[in-house]
């Protein structure tokens, strides 16, 4: 399953960003961000897209049926993505956006133009950790909003898929399945995750994914158990991750279109005072917008 996870992010990290990626949020979770220095990862299936993850399952599954190089190959792939470590597998993601200026975005995640765009440098959130747990699995991947590329990229993935299993022909399924299921779940979870509609692609989206399978943590020892935070959402109780960040990661912070002049004045002074490098000069234009 090395060799399957290695192939996996040659094809899901293929493309890197150019420049800072941009997180939208309301005047509360800005403070608390510059403040403690976190972000939340979030669980996906609680998103505001109501096909989140099974969208890009379903390319998943038609990929397994078209790509299958035989019955014992098809067999055992299908029991693991039915067995519980991946169906049960958590996934949880920081949205993020290339675009720090985009009118639909203030409306919908920075109360509705009254919040930030926040921008973050895009190398210094690679690989960031996620306070509640002692291992788990991180990436930094583009949204694909174009079902073409959807498609493609879902059989790279099944045909990698199918390849690391062909070795384990044979054995027996009680051993096999579960072990193949998890290395499935941190792979082909992650790739459900920035599989979307193209009614979204105005968003420009880039997620911060965290992957891990159920049976990855079993302990007898409950403390060691993986552990997530919650949270009220706007669709219900929401787990979520806090993932700490180094302060100079910040390197610029777009003022909604429903913000003053003053707005600036007093935003550097919260910089100031939780101690965010390059207060004094950094960079935070208003949005462009005439929106109130």
């Amino acid at each position: 399953m090395l060799a399957f996870a290695h192939d996996a992010d040659h094809i899901l990290l293929d493309e890197q960003p150019n420049g800072p990626l941009f997180h939208y949020t309301d005047t509360s979770a800005l403070v608390q961000v510059v403040q403690h220095k976190k972000l939340w990862a979030s669980d996906l299936r609680l998103m505001n897209d109501t096909m989140e993850i099974e969208h890009g399952m379903k390319l998943i599954r038609a990929a397994v049926k078209r790509r299958a190089p035989n019955v014992e190959a098809l067999n055992l792939v299908r029991a693991a993505l039915a067995h519980p470590n991946f169906a049960d597998g958590a996934l949880f993601a920081i949205s993020l956006s290339e675009d720090g200026d985009v009118l639909s975005q203030w409306r919908a995640y920075a109360a509705d133009g009254a919040g930030y765009a926040v921008g973050f440098d895009s190398n210094s959130i690679q690989g960031l950790a996620p306070e509640e747990w002692g291992v788990s699995i991180s990436r930094l991947c583009r949204v694909e909003y174009r079902r073409s590329t959807q498609r493609r990229l879902a059989e790279q993935l099944i045909d990698a898929a199918f390849r690391s299993v062909e070795p384990l022909a044979g054995r027996d399924p009680a051993t096999v399945v579960p072990w193949v299921s998890m290395g499935f779940a941190n792979v082909l979870l992650a790739f459900a995750s920035v599989c979307k509609n193209a009614g979204f692609k105005e968003e420009q989206e880039w997620r911060l994914v965290y992957t891990y399978s159920q049976a990855s943590f079993e302990s007898a020892v409950p403390s060691a158990r993986p552990k997530s935070s919650f949270r009220a959402g706007r669709y219900g109780l929401t787990p979520y991750l806090t993932v700490p960040f180094p302060a100079s990661a910040i390197t610029t912070i777009t003022r909604g279109p429903k913000l003053g002049a003053h707005s600036e004045y007093v935003l550097r002074g919260l910089l100031a005072q939780y101690q965010v490098p390059n207060w004094s000069d950094m960079s935070l234009p208003p949005a462009r917008a005439s929106y109130r």
